[in-house]
């Protein structure tokens, strides 16, 4: 299979017919947002229409106001059609409005492995890292200094 990159303009007019017909997309990832558990440009997500009401732990793709693609996940009961978001590897939340999202992830491939969002390995890591969302940025800052005296051990 040969692949190709095509600006995100492009492509969400793509997948948003994919979408549209009933169809599903897969789009591998870009970015450090959502590490550990998708590593860019190595894994990918499988993109579906919500078919039910969205829900704290989903993993949705959205459009930001100034038009940035986002996959992140939800971190907060929707109040209404708002929601808060948050990547894995980050600790601020943005809020999210229903009209903003454009599809869902039912499923992902991380190295070559497929997962299913609805697995109970993955239903106990959403639990787990969405319940330490208010404890990130002390353990993100821990995980950089503990990287920063590895590599200073290692010279």
């Amino acid at each position: 299979m040969k692949l190709a990159t095509i600006p995100m303009e492009q492509l969400a007019q793509l997948l948003q017919t994919q979408l549209t017909h009933g169809g599903t997309a897969n789009l591998i990832v870009t970015g450090n947002s959502m590490y550990p558990m998708l590593l860019s440009h190595r894994d990918s997500v499988r993109l579906v229409v919500p078919k039910e009401p969205l829900r704290k732990g989903d993993l949705i793709l959205y459009r930001r106001e100034e038009g940035a693609y986002i996959l992140h996940r939800i971190v907060s009961k929707p109040v209404h059609d708002t929601f808060f978001c948050c990547g894995d590897n980050q600790w601020i939340r943005e809020t999210v409005t229903r009209r903003q999202v454009i599809a869902v992830v039912d499923r992902f491939t991380r190295k070559k492995k497929q997962h299913d969002v609805r697995s109970f390995s993955h239903r106990l890591y959403v639990a787990l890292w969405v319940a330490l969302l208010p404890v990130r940025r002390p353990l993100f800052v821990l995980r950089r200094k503990l990287g920063r005296l590895r590599a200073s051990l290692r010279k």
